[in-house]
């Protein structure tokens, strides 16, 4: 990760932005804002005409001031940017249950309340040694002292937690395990569903990301930090950047210059990257936890760090620069546009998809826990998609999203829970959340064609970023999914044309003048293009909760194909691709499926397999470099033949048990083969 936002780039190997402790990568923009301090880092040091005094750091003990100055700072100068929370207040509803952590107890909600929010990791413990609020002890956990220091069941990371909310000068603090009924059922799940405007709503988050605090004076015991392992080491004016001058006092302090915004950027890099190798970066419930809060107080590797919409800062920076609080005048930043709680009204596929592919990688102790992880980022995206998600999949773009594809090799998620471990049962094969691992967000693309610019390249200076994605789905099929009785519901999927569908009267048509083109727009909302309207959500209804489906069906065409030769494209990722041939023919490739795998060991029988393949949907796709990104075939395709058009159908290839079929890989045939083989209608239900 280059140190220079600048020098940043298109990179398609996740693990060159995971790790930038040991090696410095390139990556592109659009993926900063995902990473913790530094999409803000730029704003924490002076402008080339200002200094900033060096601070000093007390090796044992976190000075609370510093917490409080800058809660305070951010709430006198960045004000709307990160002191109001989400703007959709019309579905807001704050946590049903907070702590007082004056009283030590648990007291319902009733109105708005300022509170701390806490994100940690839960692990497998057993709730029954410690402390969580269920329908037994409700009563019990509301009387004061019933969370008194030295509880036996509470464990000691929360007790801290506690107290430090109670010394920054808040009382309610909400903690999931203490404020969410866990054996409260519907309740439980509406809280779960919630928990986007949960940690939206929180005044800050705190951020325990190491087992236990230390540092904090009359709470803690001391820590062992020292700061000038993380400080820059080249000397600057005799002395070392960013500390403070030996023995003197505050007004003695070294003013350092330049070198000083070098050194804040790489303490953050270095944090950054301790924060990203641990444990709680790595969990799946926190993803959501550290995306919808506005203001995020991180304690790890025995320091304390500051992250907001605006700025980053290390503990030794100390105060808030007031040149960095002014770059939150200058309109929305990076993250806002890309993470932040002010959703648009429309559907941002864009956005879906590389949340997911940065959550599904993440690591949950129950893998049925999948879809509750998630669930505050389907409930706030729901509000700008129609029909919302079903199993993780927008009903509104289904066809498109139903062609997600891995980078990696996936492993099945099984449906074991804390109260059932070695449940048998799996999640649904056809959605991503059925597979763990690391998915390819570009395999969405055909989804955001709307889009006036191809995202994917916007960033990098290639001559083609100002065309849109040629890349799109059509429906061919009608899907159902099954509710918890079998019963059958339509699943809205609108094809993706202005031409096809009613055009909502919310969109207006806008001539671009001297460019020769025309695009159309939200009224009122005119700073966002689409090549083409898409369905925007009646705002006067309540969104669609998450859907929780294990089985979706319908009527589609059905072909045998032979398997041919392996091949892997590391263009588009590192799993093993099969070319697929007629059955009855030694003729070329007709198509092309890729596996979930990167090994052929897993696939013994691959070479001389023949593959079930149903039809999904049917695609095209214009010649242009910038769609290679996602065809594992491109560079296999007689483009001679086809010209600048690559038509084809979207298959699946399915394997049988019990009458349920599943999926085992995703790929394409080309059209006109696959309209000329020898088909049958099969009823499919994908399990």
């Amino acid at each position: 990760m280059g140190s220079d936002s600048s020098d940043l780039s298109v990179s398609y190997e996740p693990e060159e932005w995971a790790y930038p402790a040991t090696k410095r990568y390139r990556l592109r923009r659009t993926m900063l804002p995902f990473l913790p301090y530094l999409d803000k880092a730029g704003n924490t040091g002076p402008s080339s005409t200002e200094s900033v005094p060096a601070y000093d750091l007390d090796t044992e003990w976190i000075d609370l001031d510093v917490i409080r100055h800058w809660l305070h700072t951010c709430d006198e100068s960045h004000k709307a940017h990160c002191n109001t929370g989400i703007t959709d207040l019309a579905h807001w509803r704050g946590p049903v249950w907070l702590i007082d952590v004056y009283k030590r107890c648990v007291v319902s909600v009733s109105s708005p309340m300022k509170y701390f929010a806490l994100s940690y990791v839960w692990g497998k413990e057993d709730t029954t040694s410690c402390l969580a609020l269920g329908r037994a002890n409700l009563r019990e956990l509301q009387v004061p002292g019933a969370l008194r220091s030295g509880h036996p069941g509470m464990p000691k990371l929360l007790d801290d937690v506690i107290s430090l909310v109670a010394a920054l000068g808040t009382q309610y603090l909400w903690i999931d395990r203490l404020c969410i009924v866990q054996d409260g059922g519907l309740e439980k799940s509406a809280e779960i569903n919630r928990m986007d405007t949960i940690y939206a709503g929180a005044y800050a988050t705190i951020v325990a990301a190491q087992p236990e605090l230390r540092g904090l004076p009359s709470i803690t015991g001391p820590r062992d930090y020292n700061i000038s392992q993380e400080m820059y080491s080249t000397e600057a004016k005799g002395h070392i950047a960013g500390r403070r001058y030996s023995g003197g006092s505050m007004s003695e302090v070294i003013y350092s210059t330049a070198e000083h915004f070098k050194t804040d950027r790489e303490v953050l890099e270095n944090l950054s990257a301790k924060l990203m190798q641990s444990k709680w970066y790595s969990r799946g419930w926190t993803f959501q936890e550290q995306l919808f809060s506005k203001r995020l107080i991180v304690f790890h590797d025995d320091t304390v760090n500051w992250e907001c919409h605006c700025c980053a800062f290390h503990e030794a920076q100390g105060r808030i620069i007031p040149d960095s609080i002014s770059q939150c005048e200058r309109g929305s930043t990076a993250l806002e546009n890309t993470t932040n709680m002010n959703m648009p009204i429309w559907p941002d596929m864009y956005r879906y998809a590389r949340l997911v592919s940065l959550f599904n990688s993440r690591e949950l102790s129950f893998p049925s826990d999948v879809t509750d992880a998630f669930a505050g980022v389907l409930s706030h995206l729901s509000r700008s998609y129609d029909g919302g998600f079903i199993s993780g999949i927008p009903a509104l773009f289904f066809d498109a999203a139903l062609l997600w594809q891995p980078y990696g090799p996936l492993e099945r998620r099984k449906a074991g829970s804390f109260h059932a471990p070695d449940a048998g049962s799996v999640l649904p094969s056809w959605s991503w959340a059925g597979w763990h691992g690391t998915l390819q967000s570009e395999s969405w693309r055909s989804a955001y064609a709307y889009l006036p610019t191809d995202p994917d390249f916007a960033d990098i200076g290639n001559e083609e970023r100002s065309e849109p994605i040629s890349w799109t789905t059509f429906p061919t099929r009608r899907w159902y999914y099954l509710d918890d009785h079998g019963e059958r519901h339509p699943i809205k999927n609108p094809p993706p044309s202005d031409k096809d569908h009613e055009i909502d009267d919310r969109w207006q048509r806008t001539d671009c003048g001297a460019a020769g083109k025309s695009y159309w727009n939200i009224r009122g909302q005119d700073t966002q293009n689409f090549i083409y309207p898409i369905t925007l959500r009646d705002p006067h209804s309540a969104p669609t909760p998450p859907i929780k489906a294990l089985y979706i069906t319908t009527t589609t065409a059905r072909a045998h194909l032979k398997a041919g030769s392996l091949f892997t494209n590391r263009l588009t990722s590192f799993c093993l691709c099969v070319k697929l041939h007629h059955p009855s023919a030694s003729s070329d490739a007709i198509g092309f499926l890729r596996f979930p795998f990167d090994t052929d060991e897993q696939l013994p029988t691959l070479r001389s397999a023949t593959y079930e393949i149903i039809e999904l949907s049917r695609g095209k796709v214009e010649n242009r470099d910038t769609e290679k990104v996602a065809f594992d075939e491109w560079d296999q395709l007689d483009w001679s033949t086809l010209g600048d058009l690559y038509e084809f159908a979207n298959v699946m290839a399915i394997s049988w048990k019990d009458g349920v079929t599943y999926r085992e890989a995703v790929g394409r045939v080309e059209w006109g083969a696959w309209s000329a083989l020898e088909k049958e209608d099969v009823d499919v239900v994908l399990g």
